[in-house]
């Protein structure tokens, strides 16, 4: 999005997560709010979908990206490590990255803070592995995923993305 081409018809505001998170420094309703690769590094990331759904108008949208976890890619890293994809302790450590947040997570706040997703999808491609033993888990969860019907838009990809609206 570039800024200075919509700067004279949208009023944008940009601001730390703790004064999000400040009722009193807040206008009471926005028509879009943009969480971007941001949730995986606080230590209660809800909390933060839980307000911004309470500052949208209804219709508002809602945007959020994240790692993502569910990509069959981070599903073998976790199986062969036991850590998802961008959350283990280097990422820790220099990230920040402290919650990973999988897709039903995401879905079941989002549900019950009555928001309607309008658009899932993720960016970037997962970068290939030159060892044996993670492609064949990679092709073990792939074949999985694919044999239980539970393959979905996010099965690749870096980063997931939602779209969502305050019904």
């Amino acid at each position: 999005l570039d800024l200075c081409m919509c700067k004279s018809q949208i009023n944008f505001t940009a601001m730390a997560i703790d004064d999000f998170l400040c009722q009193q420094t807040m206008p009471k309703e926005y028509d879009a709010i943009f969480i971007v690769e941001v949730i995986e590094h606080l230590e209660n990331p809800l909390r933060v979908i839980r307000e911004a759904s309470q500052k949208l108008k209804t219709g508002g949208r809602l945007f959020i990206s994240t790692p993502n976890i569910d990509s069959n890619f981070s599903r073998a890293k976790f199986l062969l490590h036991g850590y998802h994809w961008f959350f283990d302790e280097g990422n820790m450590n220099t990230d920040g990255h402290i919650s990973p947040i999988h897709r039903f997570q995401l879905k079941y706040i989002l549900e019950e803070l009555n928001m309607r997703t309008l658009d899932e999808f993720v960016v970037g491609d997962c970068p290939t592995q030159n060892s044996y033993v993670f492609n064949f888990f990679l092709a073990l969860v792939k074949i999985y995923r694919k044999m239980s019907g539970r393959s979905s838009v996010l099965d690749k990809g870096i980063v997931k993305c939602l779209i969502v609206e305050k019904v």
